[in-house]
């Protein structure tokens, strides 16, 4: 069975991977494609993954976004037109699932921020997988029950447990481990689901200014590209009187970065998941609606969200005790019930092999 997997940003070459080779030890050719955007391609090259360079991301405004969406999801479709794809993989690529539907290809599609708008393209998902936390409730309203399986546990069990256990080094960065260490990751401004007014940026860099005042810290920056990195060292240059900022000048193993820090502070899910998952301390500045994966890490306290400067002020810095055992996380039941249900939505293809 040929299937394709598509990688429209950075963390989805993380969660998938583990299901890609799952796929493989089972037999099964997978074609895999990927937006120039963030760090995605590079990551892939660190695990080894051969991937189809197809697009790029076209940056924040909105008619360029949308005719970069409309460019990207032709040449998906020419690419793959006849190489046989019996099921189309991805974590909420967009461009993939419409052209997959444009093709008749089955689409399996995980997902796990129900805020997130499923406009037009829930026509095109054959069967969607999401965290046993977003109920059936709030999802009605955005696609058929019938097209719904929930998983337990949140997407970032998939994979922490294995990276981490690859690597627990410091990644080469210049890091002295008697400072207390602060990683940080800025909003994604570029996002589809981001709006300035949510304060997001606004709070990221109250923080950098805090934080970076604070002598005995080091602070790393995982910005999410270029451009992004440019406009934090304007700023850094304007407000912050500093020496203690490192922007890692290649793609890392975040979750390392993560096990090492004394704190964490995000203004996107995935990295505060992956630290909530970790134990490591983490708050989040997101401003936008809170998702039911987030809600729920929150009530069980591996979770805290900065609102306000009060808040932020009010963070106790301290270097992090904790057992250099590392966390065991079981992701082999969870990466089969994903593969099985991945070979499902294949079999509504009359073509399966």
């Amino acid at each position: 069975m040929q299937i394709w997997i598509d990688f429209e940003n950075s963390p989805h070459v993380l969660i998938l991977k583990p299901i890609i080779e799952e796929l493989q030890r089972r037999d099964h050719l997978v074609i895999l494609t990927a937006r120039d955007c963030s760090q995605t391609l590079e990551l892939a090259r660190v695990f080894q993954l051969q991937v189809n360079r197809i697009s790029r991301h076209h940056g924040k405004k909105t008619i360029m976004k949308l005719l970069g969406h409309i460019s990207r999801i032709g040449r998906l479709m020419l690419f793959v037109r006849n190489k046989g794809i019996s099921v189309a993989v991805s974590h909420g690529s967009r461009s993939q699932i419409m052209a997959a539907g444009l093709l008749k290809i089955p689409a399996f599609v995980m997902w796990d921020y129900e805020h997130a708008s499923l406009s037009v393209i829930h026509h095109y998902i054959d069967l969607l997988a999401v965290p046993e936390v977003i109920s059936q409730e709030i999802l009605d309203h955005k696609i058929c029950p019938g097209k719904i399986v929930h998983y337990q546990g949140i997407k970032e069990n998939i994979y922490v447990g294995e990276l981490l256990n690859q690597n627990t080094s410091f990644n080469g960065l210049d890091i002295d481990p008697e400072k207390i260490l602060i990683t940080m990751r800025p909003p994604a401004v570029e996002a589809h689901y981001y709006h300035q007014e949510d304060g997001s940026e606004t709070m990221f860099y109250e923080a950098l200014k805090h934080f970076s005042a604070i002598s005995d810290t080091t602070i790393v920056i995982l910005s999410r590209n270029k451009l992004q990195q440019q406009e934090i060292n304007k700023f850094i240059q304007r407000n912050c009187k500093t020496k203690n900022i490192i922007f890692p000048d290649h793609a890392i193993n975040g979750l390392s970065l993560i096990w090492n820090s004394d704190l964490v502070i995000s203004g996107g899910g995935t990295m505060n998941r992956e630290a909530a998952v970790l134990g490591v301390p983490v708050y989040s500045i997101f401003g936008g609606k809170l998702g039911a994966v987030d809600r729920h890490l929150q009530k069980t306290g591996r979770l805290k969200s900065i609102k306000t400067i009060e808040d932020l002020k009010s963070i106790h810095l301290m270097k992090r005790k904790y057992d250099e055992k590392l966390p065991k996380i079981e992701n082999k039941e969870l990466i089969s019930f994903l593969a099985d249900k991945i070979i499902e939505t294949a079999a509504m293809n009359s073509n399966v092999n």
